[in-house]
C-alpha cells in the first residue's frame, strides 16, 4: 500500500484479526495516515506485514521494531513549503505528502484558483486547460463564448454562415462573416442571371456560365449533350440499364443517347446476334429476321427447324408455336411430329425398314433381327396406340412453364428441371425447345415412371435355360448350330442337355409364368415359341394371350401402351422413338448396348441440340440416368464399351459415334471393368513388393495390402482383411472410393446430390458377415492411369450399421514407361518421368534451375532462364472529384522510354468516365486514337492507331477529350510513374477554363 493520503476515517488501515483469514506479507510505505478517529493502523501480528516511511501516530499490534512500529514520522512532523505564498504547499512524498499545489512559483495557480479558458494554462490544477468551444450549427466553426474566447463563427445558429462560406450576393446576410453583405452584380451574357446570385438574379440563383446566354438556372435542359444548361450541376442524363446488359434504354427526354430497345430482357440489345424466325428484334436495329434465309431452293438454306417447302419458302414442317413471354409473341417451329428424315411409313405390324440387331454382336441364328420401323414406331400416328401424345405433352408442358413459370396441371414434377437445363430460360429458340422436350421425356421415362414402370424380368426368365437344377445358364436356350431353338416350348421349360432337347433334365414339366404381379397385361402373355415375324413373340394388340414373352424386342407402343414395362432394349427403343418424334434428327439419337456384370445392357446415345458430343443416357428401370457431360450412375454397366457397330433407330443400323465424341468416354478416369479380362496391354507386375496398413478398434482389426511399386500399365491387386476377435459375429460393409484408375469389379457411381456441381467419387463396396474369432478378405484389382503416386482413400468399414472404422490412406508408386513422349494427360512431367520430360517442358511442373531451359510453367521471375522484360508504363495514378468532361491540353515529359498502344482513363466511382479522343505529338510527329465506340467491351481502354515509343527525357504534347466523369488530378503539374504531366489548359463542357485540371490516365502497351 504505497503513496496514499488516508485521513479522517475511523481507522486508517485495518488488517483483519482473524486467525484463519488475514492479509499476509503486506508492505505499507510512503503513506500519510493521520487524523483518523480511533486508530491510524491496526495490524494483525500473524501477518508478517512491513511498514516504512509512513506518517502516522496511533499504531497497535505492530511487530516491525525496525521501523518504529510502521511510522517513521508523526503527523505533526510535516515539512511543507509554500514558495508563492498562495496557501497551497507543493507536494513532497517525504516532507509534505499533503501538498497539492501544481505550480509553487505562481500564486495565481493553485487548486482554488479560477480557470481562465483556452489560454494554454491549468490555473486550478486539475491537469487540463479547460477550453469549451461549442459548435451548435455543426458548420465546423465554433462561436466566441466565455469558455471559447477564440471562437470565430459570427452566427452559431445558422450552418450557412461562417468564415469562408459562399457569399450570396445582395441578400442582406453576411454569410462569410466578413462584416458586410457583398452586393455586386455581373451578367456578361445578358441572360438575366448574375454569377453572384442573390439579389442580382431571379430567385437568388447563380449563373453557372456567364458567357453563354443559353445557360442559366431557368434554361431548358438538353439531355445527354454534355452541357449543363440549367445549372443543376450535371447534364441530367438519366440513363438506366434495368436488365444489366450494358446498354441504356433510349428515352427521348432523359436518355436520348440510349440504344437499348428493351431494358427488361438482357438478351435484347445492340450487337446481339439476330435469332431467325422468332420475330423478335434482338439487335435493336428495327428489323427482324435479317440475315435469315426466307426463300430457298434446298433444306440446307433454312434453319431453326424449317425446311424448303414447295413454294421455295423456308417453312416449319409441323407448323409454328406462339409463346407469349413478357408481352411479346415469340414464334418457334413446332418440333413434334413424324420426322421428315424417316423411311418409315407405318409402324408395327407392317415390318418396314432394314433389320436391326440389338443385344448381340454376332449376326447369326441367335440374333434377333427386327425391322427398324416395327421397333421405332415414329410414323405410327394413325394406327391406334402410338407415342405422339407423349411428345405433344412434353412440348406443351415446356411451353406452359416458359409462359407462366409454374408447372401446369398434368405435367410431371421434373418439368422445371427440364426447362432450366434446356437453356429456354436464357434464349427462346427451336433448339432449346427441343432440348426441353427431350429432357422432359427422359425424366418421364426415368424417375417420373410416366410411360413405363419397373423392369420386366419375366421376359428374361421365360427365355432362360436351367441345367441340372443349378439356375440360369444363358439368355436363350439353344441347340447346336443349325438346329431350332428348344427354349420353353408351349409354356414349359425345355433344356438342352445330354445332347437332346428335354422338357427338363429330370423329366418333369414346369410351367413358366409371364405375369410380373404389377402390370395386368403381362399375366395374359404366354411363354411360348417365337412367331415367324419379328419382333419375336408379338402378334396382336387385342388378343394379348396370343403373344409370347420369350425374349422379344417389342414395338415401342407395346412397351408404353399395352404392357407399360419392358427390358433394357424396350426402354431404349421407347426413348429413341420419343426423341425422333420430338424433332431429333437421325444422327442425334441412337439405341445401343454394352456388356455389364449381369449380361448385355441397352441405353441411348443422344446429341442434344447445340452439343458437340453425345450424352449417354440410361433410363432403364426408371433410373435417373441423365447427367450433363458425364456418364449415368445406373445399372452398373460398362457404358463406354458400347458395341461400335450396333447403333440403331428408325433409319436402321449404323456404326456408333466414336467414343471420343461421347461425354465421359473420351479419356475415362474410372471404369467398371470385369467380365472381360484386363484392359488392352495391361499386365500384372512379375515380382511385386507390398506395403500394408492396419488399425484395430473394439476387437476388430482391418488390414489393407497393396503393391508398393508398379509401372504404368500394370495391375494392382488390393486386399482388405477384417479380423474379428470378439465372441460374436459382426456384419461388415467395406467401402473404398476410387479416382484415377480403371477398376475391375463392380463400381458404384453415385448420383449427383441436389445442389452439387461435381459428382461424388465412385466406390467399390463389399458386405459380409465375419464370424466370432474369424476373418474375411475382400479383394479387387485396379489399373492406375497416371504416373506418380496413386493414392488409396481412407477405407471405410462399417460394423453392424453403427460403428465406423477408417484405415489410413496408402500410395503405390506408378513409374512411367519411357516412350520419348512427355504425356501430361497421364501425369508425366519433369519429376515423375524425367526420361521423357526434359527440363523446361510444358508439363505443369516448374523447374526453376539455371540450366539454359526457360520453363514456361514457372511464374514470372521464378526461373532465371526466363528473361521477362518488365512492362514500362506512364501512370498518373488515381485522381479525385470534382470532375466534368472536357478537353485537356498539356505536356508529358518522360524519365524512361516506354512503348505505348493504349490509353486508360480512371473513371469516378459509379460513372462511365472515359477518353473519347487522344492525340500525342511533338514538333515533328503525332499519333491519334481509334474512334471511341461507346460503352462496349473494355470501354475504359482506348487504342491508338498503332504502337509507338515515347523516349526518355523528351517532352510531348497531349490533347485528351473526355466523356462523362473521369477522375481529375487537381494540380498544375505532377510527378508520376514514368515522368511528369502538366496542365496547360482545360476547357470543360460548360466552357469554363482551368489551369490545374490534369486527366488521370495510364499509357501502356
Amino acid at each position: 500500500i504505497n503513496v496514499n493520503r488516508i485521513i479522517k476515517n475511523r481507522n486508517g488501515i485495518y488488517f483483519s484479526s482473524s486467525a484463519f483469514s488475514f492479509p499476509r506479507n503486506t508492505t505499507i510505505s510512503n503513506n500519510y495516515i493521520c487524523n483518523n478517529t480511533d486508530t491510524d493502523i491496526i495490524n494483525n501480528p500473524l501477518g508478517s506485514n512491513t511498514g516504512w516511511l509512513n506518517y502516522c501516530d496511533d499504531v497497535s499490534n505492530w511487530n516491525d521494531s525496525s521501523s518504529s512500529e510502521g511510522c517513521m514520522y508523526s503527523c505533526g512532523e510535516l515539512n511543507c513549503t509554500d514558495n508563492d505564498g498562495d496557501g497551497y504547499p507543493i507536494f513532497d512524498i517525504f516532507e509534505c505528502p499533503i501538498g497539492n499545489d501544481c505550480d509553487d512559483n505562481n500564486a495565481s495557480i493553485n487548486p482554488g484558483a479560477d480557470e481562465i479558458y483556452c489560454n494554454g494554462r491549468d490555473e486550478n490544477c486539475n491537469a487540463v486547460d479547460e477550453c469549451h468551444c461549442p459548435d451548435d450549427d455543426d458548420d465546423g466553426a465554433p462561436a466566441m463564448t466565455e469558455t471559447c474566447p477564440f471562437g470565430f463563427d459570427c452566427d452559431d445558429s445558422n450552418p450557412n454562415r461562417y468564415p469562408g462560406a459562399r457569399e450570396i450576393n445582395c441578400n442582406g446576410i453576411d454569410e462569410n462573416c466578413d462584416g458586410e453583405d457583398q452586393c455586386e452584380c455581373t451578367d456578361n451574357d445578358g441572360d438575366g442571371y448574375a454569377i453572384e446570385g442573390g439579389d442580382c438574379s431571379p430567385g437568388g440563383e447563380v449563373d453557372c456560365n456567364d458567357e453563354d446566354i443559353n445557360i442559366h438556372p431557368n434554361a431548358a435542359e438538353i439531355y445527354c449533350n454534355g452541357v449543363d444548361e440549367d445549372c443543376s450541376g450535371s447534364d441530367d442524363c438519366n440513363c438506366v440499364d434495368e436488365d444489366g446488359d450494358g446498354y441504356y434504354l433510349r428515352n427521348a427526354h432523359y436518355c436520348p443517347t440510349g440504344t437499348d430497345c428493351d431494358d427488361e430482357r438482357d438478351y435484347i440489345h445492340p450487337g446481339r446476334a439476330e435469332i431467325c424466325y422468332n420475330y423478335i428484334d434482338e439487335n435493336c436495329n428495327g428489323m427482324i429476321n435479317e440475315g435469315c434465309n426466307i426463300t430457298c431452293t434446298t433444306d440446307a438454306e433454312c434453319s431453326d427447324g424449317r425446311i424448303c417447302a414447295e413454294d421455295n419458302i423456308c417453312r416449319c414442317p409441323h407448323g409454328e408455336l406462339d409463346f407469349l413471354v413478357n408481352g411479346d409473341v415469340i414464334t418457334v417451329c413446332d418440333p413434334v411430329g413424324v420426322p421428315i428424315d424417316t423411311p418409315c411409313e407405318h409402324g408395327w405390324p407392317y415390318h418396314e425398314g432394314s433389320n436391326v440387331y440389338l443385344g448381340d454382336t454376332a449376326r447369326d441364328i441367335f440374333s434377333e433381327n427386327v425391322p427398324a420401323c416395327d421397333l421405332f414406331e415414329v410414323n405410327r400416328t394413325n394406327q391406334g396406340y402410338n407415342l405422339l401424345p407423349y411428345a405433344e405433352e412434353a412440348r406443351d408442358c415446356c411451353g406452359d412453364y416458359l409462359e407462366t413459370g409454374v408447372i401446369a396441371p398434368g405435367c410431371h414434377d421434373y418439368t422445371d428441371d427440364a426447362y432450366n437445363q434446356s437453356g429456354l430460360n436464357t434464349a427462346i429458340n427451336y433448339d432449346n425447345l427441343r432440348r426441353c422436350i427431350g429432357l422432359y421425356e427422359i425424366y418421364g421415362l426415368g424417375p417420373e415412371r410416366e410411360y413405363m414402370q419397373d423392369y420386366y424380368w419375366n421376359e428374361i426368365w421365360c427365355g432362360a435355360d436351367t441345367f441340372w437344377g443349378l439356375g440360369l445358364e444363358s439368355c436363350i436356350g439353344r441347340a447346336p448350330a443349325g438346329l431350332n431353338y428348344c427354349c420353353n416350348i408351349d409354356e414349359y421349360e425345355w433344356t438342352w442337355c445330354w445332347g437332346i432337347c428335354w422338357p427338363d433334365c429330370w423329366g418333369g414339366f414346369e410351367p413358366v409364368n409371364c405375369g410380373d404381379g404389377v402390370h395386368a397385361n403381362t399375366a395374359l402373355l404366354r411363354c411360348r415359341w417365337h412367331s415367324d415375324w419379328t419382333p419375336d413373340g408379338w402378334t396382336s394388340d387385342t388378343d394379348i394371350g396370343a403373344n409370347s414373352c420369350c425374349f422379344s424386342h417389342l414395338p415401342a407402343h407395346v412397351s408404353t401402351e399395352v404392357l407399360s414395362t419392358g427390358t433394357c432394349v424396350d426402354y431404349s427403343v421407347v426413348l429413341t422413338t420419343l426423341l425422333r418424334m420430338s424433332g431429333y434428327e437421325a444422327d442425334e439419337v441412337y439405341t445401343t448396348g454394352s456388356a455389364c456384370p449381369d449380361g448385355a445392357h441397352s441405353f441411348n446415345l443422344i446429341r442434344f441440340p447445340g452439343d458437340s458430343n453425345y450424352t449417354l443416357v440410361d433410363t432403364v428401370g426408371n433410373c435417373n440416368g441423365y447427367h450433363p457431360m458425364a456418364l449415368p450412375g445406373c445399372n452398373d454397366c460398362y457404358y463406354c464399351s458400347y458395341i461400335s457397330d450396333v447403333c440403331a433407330n428408325d433409319n436402321g443400323q449404323v456404326d456408333c459415334p466414336p467414343r471420343t465424341e461421347v461425354w465421359g468416354c473420351e479419356e475415362p478416369i474410372w471404369h467398371a471393368g470385369g467380365g472381360g479380362g484386363f484392359a488392352a496391354g495391361a499386365s500384372v507386375p512379375p515380382n511385386p513388393t507390398f506395403n500394408t496398413t492396419s488399425t484395430t478398434e473394439g476387437g476388430i482389426t482391418v488390414t489393407r495390402t497393396v503393391f508398393d511399386e508398379i509401372h504404368l500399365g500394370e495391375i494392382v491387386r488390393v486386399n482388405i482383411t477384417v479380423k474379428n476377435e470378439n465372441d460374436y459375429a459382426i456384419n461388415v460393409t467395406v467401402r473404398e472410393r476410387i479416382a484415377g484408375a480403371i477398376v475391375y469389379g463392380d463400381l458404384n457411381i453415385p448420383e449427383i446430390p441436389a445442389g452439387m456441381i461435381a459428382p461424388p467419387m465412385p466406390y467399390v463396396e463389399f458386405s459380409d458377415t465375419v464370424p466370432a474369432h474369424g476373418e474375411k478378405s475382400f479383394a479387387y484389382s485396379l489399373l492406375p492411369v497416371f504416373v506418380g503416386q496413386h493414392s488409396y482413400s481412407a477405407t471405410e468399414v462399417r460394423i453392424d450399421d453403427d460403428v465406423l472404422i477408417y484405415l489410413d490412406t496408402q500410395t503405390t508408386e506408378v513409374n512411367c514407361v519411357s516412350d520419348g513422349v512427355c504425356n501430361g494427360s497421364i501425369g508425366e512431367n519433369y519429376v515423375t518421368c524425367p526420361q521423357d520430360c526434359r527440363s523446361g517442358a510444358e508439363d505443369g511442373i516448374c523447374n526453376p534451375v539455371a540450366d539454359g531451359q526457360c520453363d514456361t510453367d514457372c511464374a514470372e521471375g521464378v526461373d532465371p532462364d526466363c528473361q521477362v522484360e518488365e512492362q514500362v508504363v506512364f501512370d498518373t495514378g488515381e485522381g479525385t472529384y470534382p470532375s466534368i468532361m472536357g478537353a485537356h491540353n498539356g505536356t508529358i515529359e518522360l524519365n524512361q522510354t516506354i512503348t505505348v498502344s493504349t490509353i486508360y482513363t480512371y473513371p469516378c466511382a459509379g460513372t462511365g468516365g472515359h477518353t473519347e479522343y487522344a492525340k500525342i505529338s511533338n514538333d515533328s510527329w503525332s499519333i491519334e486514337t481509334q474512334p471511341w465506340e461507346g460503352y462496349k467491351g473494355d470501354w475504359h481502354n482506348l487504342s491508338f492507331t498503332g504502337s509507338f515509343k515515347l523516349y526518355a527525357n523528351e517532352t510531348y504534347d497531349y490533347t485528351i477529350k473526355t466523356g462523362s466523369y473521369p477522375q481529375i488530378i487537381h494540380a498544375p503539374s505532377k510527378d508520376v510513374t514514368g515522368g511528369t504531366i502538366t496542365c496547360d489548359k482545360f476547357v470543360d463542357a460548360n466552357g469554363r477554363i482551368y489551369y490545374d485540371w490534369i486527366p488521370a490516365i495510364k499509357l501502356f502497351l
